[in-house]
């Protein structure tokens, strides 16, 4: 009887373990179900933003009343992250392209000076940048530039697999190896180093950067001056300066047949739609050289609006600074980390705010539909814990907690940790 009454249990065991087994794999497969139906919010972007602050509660906490319950809340610059929704990480694929002609030299020092603190804030941003240089000066022909030229552009191959590297070191000293040469005239070959940033190996999941410095304007056929006509299509020359500007001739040669040099993509406008279709952001960096004055109006080159105001700046949603020194080039340069930051955090926005008020028993959730929008802003705002009805909901306030909700497209919340408590 003793050996059958074990075999029993063994046998009740066996059925147990089977039957958990197969609840195990049920669950299992309802799980997975459940989670391909939840919608989440998917961040090619990122889900960190600003943590609110609650400064201070104030009014009848004891017994409120209709006069509402006063709340300061202030978004901070930290940062937080929300839970519940699909977080990817931030990835930025950044070039570096330089004008390496000889008076670029001082703002290649800065740029080699400031790399470190440019990633140290790409860095505090949690941003995962890779960095790429290309360097570019002028055409190599007789007329289109100057023959000393031994090229016009140059990719940096800064890695086995690609031209991006994420060693800051390396980058700092591939800029430090840039060597300055005489440009020939005054336009460069800005274009053809845009169109070679184009065949760079991006991650598809990185955001695309272009940051141009220059002092100069580049070779193109919609870089004109307002009172000049280029008849030769194949030369795009645009030195809009008369003799007396410069105090030397500065009359292009141009052979009897136009010629047949290569200048690298003619226009502006078909390279800012090259980086439109890339997804490329770009900056670009100049001393403003040719821009329009009160003197040098009617000479002046279209061209630097173009490529600053109607093109590439702001069809791809980058920016155009000026520069009057290195110590501009080196502030704008450690700015524009910031830039890029924010090109991250303006895609996800609160949809509101839940405070709860807690007593030692009993808690009361109020909503701020207008919560903070920008770092650092403050806001009051008028709590009515009465709901309404003159009655209060909870007395004896003794704890406040503060927590920011999004929402998806389907109008499911997803509420983030909590960022701040406030206590009697």
């Amino acid at each position: 009887m003793k050996k059958r009454g074990l075999s029993e249990i063994i046998v009740t065991i066996i059925l147990i373990l089977l039957i958990l087994v197969a609840i195990a794999i049920i669950w299992f497969f309802i799980n997975n179900l459940l989670q391909k139906n939840k919608e989440t919010i998917p961040l090619k972007e990122t889900l960190i933003l600003q943590r609110m602050d609650i400064k201070s509660v104030s009014g009848n906490l004891i017994v409120p009343d209709a006069t509402g319950v006063k709340v300061v809340i202030a978004r901070e610059a930290s940062r937080e992250k929300y839970v519940g929704t699909e977080i990817i990480e931030k990835k930025a694929d950044i070039v570096f392209i330089i004008d390496s002609t000889f008076s670029m030299q001082p703002q290649i020092d800065a740029v080699k000076s400031i790399t470190e603190d440019f990633a140290d804030e790409l860095n505090a941003s949690s941003i995962n940048a890779r960095l790429g240089l290309i360097e570019f000066r002028d055409y190599n022909t007789s007329y289109c530039g100057t023959s000393v030229n031994k090229f016009a552009t140059k990719v940096h191959n800064l890695s086995a697999s690609s031209n991006f590297t994420t060693n800051v070191s390396f980058f700092k000293d591939q800029v430090g190896g840039i060597n300055v040469i005489f440009g020939g005239d005054f336009p460069e070959a800005h274009l053809s180093a845009i169109n070679d940033s184009l065949s760079l190996k991006y991650d598809p999941d990185a955001k695309k950067i272009i940051i141009m410095l220059s002092d100069a304007q580049p070779h193109a056929k919609d870089c004109t001056c307002a009172n000049q006509v280029i008849t030769t299509p194949n030369i795009y020359y645009s030195l809009c300066y008369p003799s007396t500007t410069l105090g030397v001739n500065t009359t292009y040669p141009i052979n009897s047949t136009g010629g047949s040099c290569y200048m690298g993509p003619p226009t502006v406008s078909e390279m800012t739609d090259a980086l439109v279709s890339k997804g490329i952001t770009f900056y670009y960096l100049n001393t403003g050289y040719l821009e329009p004055t009160p003197i040098n109006n009617n000479v002046t080159s279209v061209c630097m609006n173009r490529i600053i105001e109607k093109d590439m700046t702001s069809r791809t949603g980058g920016a155009y600074f000026r520069y009057g020194s290195t110590d501009d080039v080196k502030s704008i340069i450690v700015n524009l980390a910031n830039i890029i930051n924010a090109k991250y955090e303006s895609v996800i926005k609160i949809d509101h705010l839940k405070l709860v008020f807690y007593n030692d028993t009993a808690s009361y959730i109020a909503i701020i539909s207008n919560p903070p929008l920008k770092s650092f802003d403050t806001n009051t705002y008028s709590v009515d814990l009465t709901n309404g009805t003159r009655i209060p909901k909870i007395t004896n306030v003794k704890r406040v907690e503060v927590y920011s909700v999004l929402k998806t497209k389907g109008g499911e919340e997803v509420v983030g940790p909590v960022t701040d408590v406030w206590k009697v």
